[in-house]
């Protein structure tokens, strides 16, 4: 396995949904445009976002989640038993705890019963050149939003039955599909696949839901987590420093998360290369990449900012990963 990152130049899945999809989202919701017409603008979406990431020069693409209302949201979707109730926390603006969120909770026994994410795969493998990557939520979010109170006791008494069934949703998904970011879920990945775990605080509209460094979870998490990189979030003073990093052991790689996905502010160029050299005293220079710290649209309201910002933001990561790493 190798130790570099699957490209230099990434990010995490996600982007703004442009005018037109947001559009025929309202559209479809209100029973002006039927399905095939919505699927349509869904397409040339994904089509455009695809050839947007590869004229910037992004080593892989994505569909921007458009099929989806926010990043986890198609799962919940696809999946048998799971429905969305209140969170129990809120993202935070201004200091202060608000705009709380549907999340999953399981009303019902939790069963794959047919492709959750394949569909997103196949359609943009057919319209790009680049490789192609898919995001998924990790088991972990299914659970994190409500704690123990995040399905039914009628159903689930037993916590340990509950991630028994939501485990065998992941590596059934995991089979059909090739990507996940947990150990059991990996169980039976093909060989050579190159699977990367994001380490969320949490992205809702320029706003956020958690802080603090990653010293607690690092030795652990980079440790035993059977994944072969890791896309750490480290844009702001809430993610701490670089000095977890290490505990990545040698054949990992890290995907630094420096440019901002939540203002429209263009980080300067010498800052960013200037952070990739702090991050290069604990984990080896070819061992790192950048990216975005998080996905630009995880729902459909997107982020503070234009798709022009987007699109600079992007670049610049483009730009840094080739300054340093030519």
């Amino acid at each position: 396995m190798s130790d570099h990152p699957f490209c230099r130049a990434d990010h995490i899945g996600s982007l703004l949904r442009p005018q037109s999809l947001k559009d025929a989202y309202k559209a479809h919701a209100k029973g002006e445009i039927d399905d095939a017409a919505f699927a349509a603008v869904v397409d040339e979406a994904i089509t455009d976002a695809v050839t947007m990431q590869e004229t910037i020069g992004l080593g892989a693409v994505t569909d921007g989640e458009f099929r989806r209302r926010s990043w986890f949201d198609g799962f919940v979707e696809a999946v048998d038993g799971l429905v969305h109730k209140p969170t129990k926390f809120a993202f935070v603006e201004g200091g202060e705890a608000k705009v709380p969120v549907p999340v999953p909770y399981a009303e019902a026994p939790i069963r794959r019963t047919a492709g959750i994410a394949t569909h997103e795969l196949a359609f943009a493998k057919q319209v790009a050149k680049t490789p192609v990557k898919i995001t998924m939520p990790a088991p972990s979010v299914i659970h994190f939003h409500r704690g123990p109170d995040c399905a039914d006791p009628a159903v689930y008494p037993d916590m340990d039955r509950y991630w028994d069934d939501l485990i065998a949703v992941y590596r059934g998904e995991i089979a059909a599909l090739g990507v996940a970011a947990v150990n059991e879920a990996l169980t039976d990945r093909p060989a050579g696949m190159t699977v990367g775990m994001h380490l969320c605080r949490g992205n809702y509209r320029g706003k956020w839901i958690a802080t603090g460094g990653y010293e607690p979870v690092a030795e652990r998490l980079f440790a035993e987590a059977a994944v072969d990189q890791f896309l750490l979030e480290f844009d702001s003073e809430r993610a701490g420093g670089f000095e977890p990093l290490r505990l990545v052991p040698d054949g990992k790689s890290v995907v630094l998360g420096l440019v901002s996905s939540k203002t429209p502010a263009l980080e300067p160029a010498d800052d960013l290369r200037r952070r990739i050299d702090e991050a290069a005293a604990y984990v080896p220079l070819e061992c790192l990449a950048i990216s975005p710290q998080c996905g630009f649209g995880t729902t459909v309201g997107g982020a503070p900012m234009g798709e022009e910002d987007q699109r600079r933001k992007l670049a610049r990561v483009v730009e840094t990963a080739v300054s340093v790493w030519s």
